[in-house]
Parts: structure tokens; sequence; C-alpha cells
């Protein structure tokens, strides 16, 4: 098959030093066959190798955001949030799930959720097509986390407003060495008959210079963006994107990106770590290997180092001519909340010698907190919408909630004891009116008489559609 031929080449160019079989392959490239199988269900047929450039799928596979990015530029609106199997049944199919499954090699993949009912869930598989699983088992290999994903835009003409237009808002730079730097201008028009206001111009990058000539675009006028980023030092296969929020109806937010490969002699394998939710008490342990990506290079790795002091490396060789060496990682102790550490290996490499390994996750204390937010959806003016977070003590039964705050006029939250001291639910009702904003986005606060965690947040996030856009949309 094409793909399969083009997929072996692409891991013969970076020189991927794991030897995957079939499923591994098709388990590689979930995320861009989940979309496709999401674009088809809609009616519209993508090629996964397509996919996977915008999603910038590597031999570690691609990130929910790098979903979300591919499903925009093929005329889908995503949202992705972290939510729970009750808040799960209120959402329309078909959705994207990531899961743990021994078929990956990071142990992440995504499926796609055909249906859900009270007891089971309809899922499609590339390693497996169409499968059904009870509720407890597809509870049991997923963290909560989630892609919801509106049909396609149909591109319609808006009368009397803004209307922009990229005509290339993704531009391939070829290869570049590490830390070299890549600069592009990307030409943005007003086509529309009001005129256009970029309102954010928000970069997912470290980019050096990220700079719009004009926030205002007049009808039939046109503007210019500079972008300017320096290639990573791990190499490979890199995707960086701006996002500019206008004022035009049909196009809210846009995306213009730059794509190419940073050339490298070393590569890492997985280069990046989400760890989830870890038990303050937990002591986790990893590894990541080093590989050569060009030859010829007597390349060695001289140290490891971590960021945290709570972060213990070991550097093990190995005997595979493929893998220069393994670095096996422990972390134990850590304190609550967020964790954004980094793995530094230095190699004998000259002009380039070192290789980041990022580390992130939440660490999280006696009170679990599932989900971490009310995620509305798309929403609808004087429609009610319902979700859940739910609190569970671990340890002693004798958890109080002792208040709910809440800033929203148009969100009302209660508390219902599931197990008195043990396990309750706060649940949010959100009705908004005319007069809600657009982006609805706020924290709910929760405090309880646990000594150590006497504050919970829980954000609250949402769309506000438009009534024109009503027919274009699911919840």
């Amino acid at each position: 098959m094409k793909w399969c031929k083009s997929l072996f080449f692409f891991m013969i160019l970076i020189g991927c030093p794991l030897l995957m079989g079939y499923a591994e392959l098709l388990s590689w490239m979930c995320g861009p066959y989940a979309l496709c199988q999401v674009a088809e269900r809609y009616g519209k047929v993508v090629d996964p190798e397509v996919v996977a450039e915008l999603s910038r799928t590597t031999e570690a596979g691609t990130t929910m955001k790098g979903l979300a990015d591919a499903a925009y530029q093929l005329g889908m609106k995503t949202v992705g949030q972290k939510t729970n199997y009750q808040n799960l049944l209120q959402l329309t199919p078909p959705l994207i799930a990531l899961v743990r499954t021994q078929d990956s090699a990071t142990g992440n993949h995504f499926i796609v959720i055909d249906k859900i009912a009270q007891d089971q869930i309809e899922i499609w598989d590339v390693n497996r097509g169409y499968a059904i699983y009870p509720k407890e088992v597809f509870e049991s290999m997923w963290d909560g986390y989630v892609l919801v994903i509106s049909p396609p835009i149909q591109q319609q003409i808006s009368v009397d407003a803004p209307d922009i237009e990229i005509a290339a808002p993704i531009h391939d730079f070829g290869a570049i060495p590490q830390l070299e730097a890549v600069e592009h201008t990307f030409t943005i028009k007003n086509v529309g008959q009001q005129p256009l206001d970029i309102l954010e111009v928000n970069p997912s990058c470290t980019c050096e210079k990220v700079d719009l000539k004009e926030k205002m675009i007049p009808p039939g006028g046109q503007t210019s963006l500079d972008v300017r980023y320096r290639g990573s030092t791990n190499g490979g296969k890199t995707r960086v994107a701006v996002y500019l929020k206008t004022n035009d109806p049909d196009e809210p937010e846009v995306v213009v990106s730059l794509v190419g490969v940073i050339n490298g002699i070393a590569g890492v394998y997985p280069g990046h770590f989400n760890l989830g939710n870890i038990g303050q008490e937990e002591s986790i342990r990893k590894s990541f290997v080093i590989y050569p990506r060009t030859y010829g290079h007597k390349l060695t790795v001289k140290s490891v180092t971590a960021s945290s002091p709570l972060i213990k490396t070991k550097l093990q060789k190995v005997k595979d001519t493929e893998i220069l060496a393994r670095v096996n990682f422990e972390i134990q102790e850590l304190p609550l909340g967020p964790i954004h550490e980094t793995i530094t290996v230095t190699t004998n490499a000259e002009k380039y010698p070192e290789i980041h390994v990022g580390i992130e996750g939440v660490v999280v204390g006696e009170l679990l907190l599932e989900p971490n937010q009310f995620f509305m959806g798309f929403l609808k003016i004087d429609k009610p919408v319902h979700r859940t977070v739910t609190i569970e003590k671990r340890g002693k039964a004798n958890l109080k909630i002792l208040k709910v705050e809440n800033r929203l006029p148009f969100i009302e939250v209660k508390t219902i004891a599931v197990e008195p001291g043990k396990k309750f639910q706060i649940e949010a009702t959100c009705t908004p009116t005319a007069f809600s904003p657009k982006s609805i986005r706020d924290v709910v606060q929760i405090h309880t008489n646990s000594k150590k965690q006497p504050l919970l947040e829980v954000s609250v996030y949402g769309v506000l559609q438009k009534p024109s856009s009503d027919t274009n949309q699911d919840e």
C-alpha cells in the first residue's frame, strides 16, 4: 500500500531505532487515521498522510493538539477536554479519545468513539476495527481525554461582513540544521465588505519574531505577518503555529503554520512524557533511548542531568547497534501541582551537543478531582447544559464540602453527596443568554475541610454559538 511504503521510508529517513510490526505501524499513525475516520463520517475523504503532515506526526505519534490543528485546517472545529463517563454521555459522537494500550510504544493510543450508552461504548480502532467495550473496561484504559469535533464548515458568504483570506496558511521550509532560524511572511487579505480586525495573535511556539504589520484591514486591503522560528535541538519533523483571532463571523480563529525537518545527528524516543495524574506517594519509573540520525559520526553520551533534584537519572549502555544508549529515570516525593521538568542529555556533538526531554503531569493528593474542568462545549442561547465533576477522598472517609463559589450569573452549581465523607459531585448548569460572552472562561472554587487541599479550582470553558451558525455545529 502507498501509505505503508511512505511510512517505512520515513522511518529510515529519521533513523528510527525501533523495528515495528504492521500493527505498530498502524498504532504510530493512530491519530491521523482516527481523524480520517471522523472526517469520513461527515462525508469528507482525507488522505492519512496529509493528516500526518498537518498534525506533525512523528515516530512518537502525535498529540491531541496536533489533531486539533489538523482538523481546523480541514475545515472542522474542535475543542479538547478532560471529562468523565457521565459527561461523555452528553457529548455527540463521533469523538476522538486518547486511551492507554500496549499496542503503542508510548502507551497512548487514539480511537474513535461512535456510540455511547450507560453500560457500553462502541469504538473504532485502527488496529482492531469496530469493537464494543463494557463501560468498566473502557474506563480502565481511558484517562478522560477526548476531542470534540464539529462537522466540516460549509462555506457561506456573510453579507456586509469582513472575510479573512490567507492563500497559503502552511509554509514548508524544508530541512534546516539544529538551532538555525527560518523566517516567512504570510499575506492576510480582507475580501469582505467590512473592516477586518485581528484581535489577537497567539504563537504556539517560542518564536523569535511574530510581527503583524496592521491589526485593522479595510475591505479589499491586505497586511503581512512575519514569523521567525529557530529550530530545536532534538531534530526531526516539526511544526509551529500562530493563531489569529478575528472579527470574521465565519472564521473567528485562523491558524498559519511553519512545517519542516530539523536535521540533527542524534534523536531521542520518546521525546516527551505526559505522566497524567500522579499520587504524591507514587514512585514513577520511565526510560527513553538515544539513537543516531546520521552515520559515520562516532556519537557518545557525556552526561545526563535533570532540572529537579527529585528526578534521579541513570545512563544504561545497550548492545543494539541502532541504539546509542538508554536513560532510565525515577521521580518521587514531588510537591502537589503541575510538573514541568526537563532531562538534558549532553553528547559529544561539536555544534549542538544537548538533547532535551520534557516531562509533564499533575501530582495529586488525598483529594482526586475528575475531570478538572466544566467543559460546556458548543452552547446555544437559553439552552441549559449540565456538567459534573467528582471529588473523591482517598483514605479515611471524612471529607466535607464547605462551600462552592461561582461568579457567572448564568451558571448554577449544586453539591451532591454520592458517598458521604468519601465522594461528592459538583453539578454545574450553564444557561447562556444573549448577553453572555461568546468565549466563556472562569473558575469555580470548591472549599473543603482537607488541611492539605482546602481549595480546589475547576475551570469553566465553553463556546457560545451565534444563531447563524447553529445549523453547522453540534453541541
